[in-house]
């Protein structure tokens, strides 16, 4: 997906890889240009307009006229954007012109329209899964053992595949699902694809708990987050996990890319139905989701409340997407709470019970 054959890419140094990706110069026939923010210096405009005229030198005139509409177009935009979000939390973004109109699993391939030009924010080198649960949901990780093990190219790497997937005009779980194959493609033995899973299993079911609890702050947002990732996110970084080795390695460029063009079913009554019940349920999911103080939010209560609420589950119905559901929520909370130690190769037998469950 970085414009050469990744054919064999497991033999690549992951921060080769990076340092390729973030040096691209067009993705899908799109010019592309990322902005490393760790080379960015307050005052921003300033340091901003000048890093640009840097970049644009490189490229060919055709695109350099593109990328230029767009930087002048949105430069407010931009400079807000870095100012108050990513130098904060380090999530990305793709800012696209024009912004597409149907995603590509809903255009399809014969109605498909592409972004004249893009800019992805790249996430800053301290960017890693606790600062990802912190950014999206203010759920902490403190005094657990790391996820990565301080190592967080591989992270990285993924939020570049996924907004890369972006301006190929791919959804949510789509995106998803090309950045997972990527990273498997270059990083093979990387458990990187599965902590981002279990993150969105753990977001999706929060959204949901959100939902249910009828709080007027959070309702927008979190409605929104399930319409745009929901379990549909879960269910495609499974998919793509699922797939043996081989069949990953065999897949072309273009055949990642092309899995744009898939639809994911969102699941979104079943996962608004195991939100209800973990609400009504579940004192613990209240006391953590509806916190005043949110940043209190800590990952082991909310793991120990994924076991009840799947056992609940059990209790309660037959209905085997559900059971799958929290079942697959129970998994992800208690390997996050983990640490790296459960994303190994022999992971803990404690797990055993919700690997082996339905998913």
């Amino acid at each position: 997906m970085i414009g050469t054959s990744i054919a064999g890419a497991g033999k690549a140094d992951p921060r080769i890889v990076l340092a390729d990706l973030m040096a691209i110069k067009s993705f899908d026939s799109v010019p592309v240009m990322v902005v490393d923010c760790d080379e960015l210096k307050d005052p921003l405009s300033f340091h901003l307009r000048q890093y640009f005229n840097k970049r644009i030198a490189d490229y060919e005139d055709c695109d350099a006229r593109k990328l230029q509409a767009l930087f002048n177009t949105h430069f407010v935009e931009i400079d807000k954007y870095l100012s108050e979000s990513l130098l904060k939390h380090g999530v990305t973004v793709p800012i696209m012109s024009p912004p597409p109109m149907l995603e590509a699993h809903i255009a399809g391939p014969n109605f498909l329209m592409q972004p004249s030009a893009a800019f992805i924010f790249a996430p800053q080198r301290a960017f890693g899964p606790d600062l990802a649960l912190a950014a999206g949901h203010d759920l902490v990780r403190r005094n657990r053992p790391s996820l990565t093990n301080g190592d967080h190219t591989a992270f990285r790497l993924y939020a570049l595949f996924h907004e890369l997937a972006h301006v190929a005009t791919a959804g949510e779980p789509q995106a998803d699902k090309m950045a997972t194959l990527s990273c498997r493609k270059f990083m093979p033995d990387s458990p990187l694809p599965t902590i981002v899973a279990d993150i969105r299993a753990v977001f999706a079911v929060r959204d949901a708990t959100l939902l249910a609890g009828g709080l007027s702050e959070n309702h927008k947002h979190a409605a929104e987050n399930l319409r745009r990732y929901g379990w549909s996110t879960v269910q495609a970084n499974d998919d793509a996990i699922a797939l043996p080795q081989e069949t990953v390695e065999a897949m072309t460029d273009r055949r990642i890319i092309d899995h744009r063009y898939e639809c994911h079913e969102p699941e979104r009554d079943s996962v608004l139905n195991l939100g209800g019940i973990a609400n009504s349920q579940n004192s613990i999911f209240r006391e953590i989701f509806f916190n005043e103080n949110i940043m209190d939010g800590h990952i082991v209560p909310v793991a120990k409340g994924a076991i009840r609420l799947a056992r609940t589950i059990d209790r309660l119905t037959g209905d085997p997407k559900l059971h799958a559901m929290a079942r697959r929520f129970a998994l992800a909370a208690k390997r996050l709470a983990m640490g790296a130690e459960a994303y190994g190769p022999n992971p803990p037998l404690s797990l055993r019970a919700y690997q082996d469950g339905p998913r």
